[in-house]
């Protein structure tokens, strides 16, 4: 057994066949010497968090068939696991809400929700919906060592939230 934060010395001879390399969770390669490697070897137990909620598209005003893509930022990079079922975020878009099904991102920090603008939707500054409006449908979001994210959102309707869509863009839905 080897303690958290232990240094160990690990004894390598450097493989072309790459199915033979030594590597971390993310598929780097930790080793590529023939030397000897010291590393460190940490319990990785921090959950990754939403950092912020933006978009990559413009400020602007959308229409019915345009597509905003909305990025659900994390502390680090998480894995999405969609087998089970694929997340979605609820935005307040008007007298019906929509949820938007997860489109990209995995083992990256930034998650990629593509909305498209549907007859009805309305919104003066386009944002989620409620704190609990990432939900994962059965779905997993994790980071590389497997630590569940926790996917509570700041509140919208606060006067004090920061880093939901509607501090960072100014997206209009017409």
């Amino acid at each position: 057994v080897i303690a958290n934060g232990a240094t160990v010395t690990v004894g390598y001879t450097q493989s072309t066949d790459s199915s033979k390399l030594v590597k971390d969770v993310a598929g780097n390669a930790v080793a590529t010497t023939s030397s000897n490697t010291s590393v460190t070897v940490t319990d990785d137990t921090t959950l990754p968090t939403i950092s912020s909620v933006t978009a990559s598209s413009n400020d602007d005003t959308y229409k019915v068939g345009d597509v905003v893509n909305v990025q659900v930022v994390f502390s680090e990079a998480v894995v999405v696991n969609t087998s089970g079922g694929v997340p979605t975020l609820k935005l307040e878009t008007g007298t019906t809400d929509r949820s938007v099904s997860y489109a990209s991102g995995s083992e990256s920090n930034t998650l990629v929700f593509a909305y498209t603008v549907q007859a009805g939707d309305n919104s003066g500054d386009l944002d989620y919906a409620s704190t609990s409006a990432l939900v994962l449908n059965s779905g997993t979001i994790k980071d590389l060592a497997g630590n569940t994210a926790t996917i509570t959102l700041n509140d919208p309707s606060s006067n004090s939230t920061t880093n939901s869509i509607a501090d960072t863009k100014a997206i209009v839905i017409d």
